[in-house]
Order: C-alpha cells, then structure tokens, then sequence
C-alpha cells in the first residue's frame, strides 16, 4: 500500500482511537488497491482491519465518509510523489510538467479518480465536510508548487486536467488525448508566438466548459476572460 494513514486528529482524540481510525482507514486503503470502490464493502474494511462492524461505523457513519478520509491521506501521498523531483523554473514548463505527472498518477491510479468522482457528488453531510480538507490541501499545494503563476491560470489547468481524467477513467477519451488537451489549453493560457494553435485552443476550452457542471463553468468562464482580456492587452 502507498503510505500510510497517519491522520492529525485533534489533541483531545485519544490516542488509542486516532490509532483505531488510522487502522480503518488503512484497511479501506488496502482494499482499493486491488478492487475498486463499488466492490468493497463496510464489512470487508471491519474484516480487513480487525475490528467489529459496529467499531468501523463508531469512526465512519457511511462508506462515503470513510473513502472522503482514504482520500484526504492519498492525496498526501500524491503530492509527496510528484514534487519529489524538481520542478522547471519556466512558468509554462513548470505548470504543465507538474499537470503531465498528476495525469500519469491517476492513469496508474484510477480507482482513486473514481472515488473523487463519487465523492464530488455525495449528499452525504459527513463526506462532503471532509472531502473539503482535500480541496483546501490541494490549492495550498498548487499555489506552494506554482509560485509565479497566476491562480486564474492554475484554477483554468486544473478544471480541465480534471475534467480530462474524468473522461479518460469514464472511458470516454485514451489518456494520450488527455495530454493533448492540457496542452492545448497551455497554449491558450501562454500565449505563443511560435504556436498558431490559439484558435483551436480557445475552442477546446469552450468544449471543455461545455461539459462542466454549471458552478465550474461560471468559474472558468469568468477566468478565461480574464485571461483573454489580459492576454489581448499584452499583445
């Protein structure tokens, strides 16, 4: 299993039941390793991790819940693994190597995109607060990795790095479409003048928008705005 769950709950959490959380979440960690999420099952996490079934829904009031804190330490891992080597001082270079190693992380991961896109959509009041965690640790992560980029630029690239793998695990796209489009959207972001691909840019990220649900695509419609507006400006 990569890494372990080693969750920083708060000081007034006994030790022995930090301990006990981090066993389950381990489990539930361990079993997502070699099956995907709609095959596992609270009782195969109570099995996995040597407690009762009563024990597991102490911690966790649903799988939903338990998978958004699985989630919470991978992406621990995650970031832990693609910063491991350094990073291009180049703006451009910079953001799309980091983009091109997330994308080959989730192409050898994918039951870890699946499980984002279960949680990404849950009802569930527990889920949902915890799963807020990952997305706060990972634009903290972007902005500590990507220092002299903009965030309308970083929150651009990651919607559609995103929405790419989403279609990529969906089997809707091959990965090596995925690359290709993060790139037509750098080109759009980073303007070139070596590069006559601004038009198809700018179309591939109205298609991506298109498949956005309706609070991303506000979101990036406003930033490529931005972007193009100041883009225009800079010519």
């Amino acid at each position: 299993m990569k890494g372990g769950a080693t969750q920083a709950l708060p000081p007034e959490i006994p030790a022995w039941q930090q301990e006990r959380r981090g066993r389950i979440v381990d489990a539930a960690r361990t079993l997502l390793e070699d099956r995907d999420y709609d095959q596992i099952q609270i009782r195969d996490i109570a099995a996995r991790s040597g407690f009762a079934l009563g024990t597991v829904y102490r911690y966790f009031r649903s799988k939903e819940h338990l998978y958004a804190a699985v989630m919470v330490e991978w992406y621990k891992w995650f970031w832990e693994t693609i910063c491991t080597d350094p990073l291009p001082e180049n703006p451009r270079q910079r953001i799309e190597q980091l983009t091109h190693r997330m994308l080959n992380i989730f192409e050898n991961n994918p039951q870890y995109l699946r499980v984002e896109i279960v949680l990404e959509t849950s009802v569930d009041r527990d889920a949902v607060l915890l799963f807020k965690k990952v997305d706060e640790y990972n634009k903290q992560k972007y902005l500590q990795n990507l220092p002299n980029i903009g965030l309308d630029i970083i929150r651009v690239v990651s919607i559609v790095a995103a929405a790419q793998m989403h279609h990529y695990v969906l089997g809707h796209i091959p990965i090596d479409a995925a690359y290709r489009q993060v790139s037509k959207t750098l080109s759009l972001v980073f303007p070139d003048a070596r590069t006559g691909d601004r038009a198809s840019a700018s179309s591939h990220i109205a298609n991506q928008i298109e498949a956005l649900g309706e609070r991303d695509r506000e979101v990036v419609m406003a930033l490529v705005t931005i972007l193009r507006e100041k883009h225009g400006a800079d010519r």
